[in-house]
C-alpha cells in the first residue's frame, strides 16, 4: 500500500468524521455516525474518483468504517465510524486486498509468475516434484510389467 493511498484513505475518513454525529445504540454505546450523500463528501477531498471504490473497500477492510446503509437516490448511506487503524496492513491497496501487482499483463510480470513457479517446484501449476515420482512410479511398473512379460515368453 502506498503512502499516497494511506493519506487518500485518512482524508476521506477525516472528512467523513467531520460531517458526524454521535449516536446512542445500545450494543456498542455512543458511535460516530456518518450519514448523508457520500459522493458529495468523496468529491469535496479532491481524490480522483478511480480512487472511490478502492477507498471505501480498505476502510471497511481495515475495520475504520461499518456501512450499515447504502445509500440511493432520496436514500442517505449510514455509515459507522470506528476509527482508523494505526498500522495499515501492506497487502491492501488502491487495487484491493490480495490484488494482483499492478504490471500483471507486462511481459516482465508474467516471466516473473513462471520463475517463482519454477522456484516453487511448480510449472503451469503442475508439481515438478510430484510429477516426476508419478512418472517414476509409472517406469518402474512398466519394466516389472515387461520383465514378467520376458519371464512367460522364456519359458513357454
Amino acid at each position: 500500500m502506498t503512502n499516497t493511498f494511506i493519506m487518500h484513505c485518512e482524508a476521506l475518513y477525516k472528512a467523513l468524521e467531520e460531517r458526524a454525529t454521535i449516536q446512542y445504540t445500545e450494543s456498542e454505546g455512543n458511535v460516530l455516525v456518518f450519514s448523508g450523500a457520500i459522493s458529495v463528501v468523496f468529491r469535496s477531498t479532491g481524490i480522483s474518483q478511480s480512487y472511490y471504490g478502492p477507498i471505501f473497500q480498505t476502510l471497511e477492510d481495515v475495520g475504520a468504517i461499518l456501512k450499515i446503509q447504502r445509500g440511493a437516490a432520496g436514500v442517505d448511506t449510514v455509515i459507522v465510524l470506528r476509527g482508523l487503524p494505526e498500522v495499515w496492513p501492506e497487502d491492501l491497496g488502491w487495487r484491493g486486498k490480495n490484488s494482483d501487482p499492478l504490471t500483471e499483463d507486462s511481459r516482465y510480470a508474467r516471466i516473473l509468475v513462471q520463475l517463482q513457479e519454477i522456484e516453487q517446484g511448480n510449472i503451469n501449476g503442475i508439481s515438478i516434484l510430484t510429477a516426476l515420482v508419478e512418472l517414476e512410479e509409472r517406469v518402474v511398473a512398466l519394466e516389472s510389467k515387461v520383465q514378467r512379460q520376458e519371464k512367460t515368453k522364456g519359458a513357454k
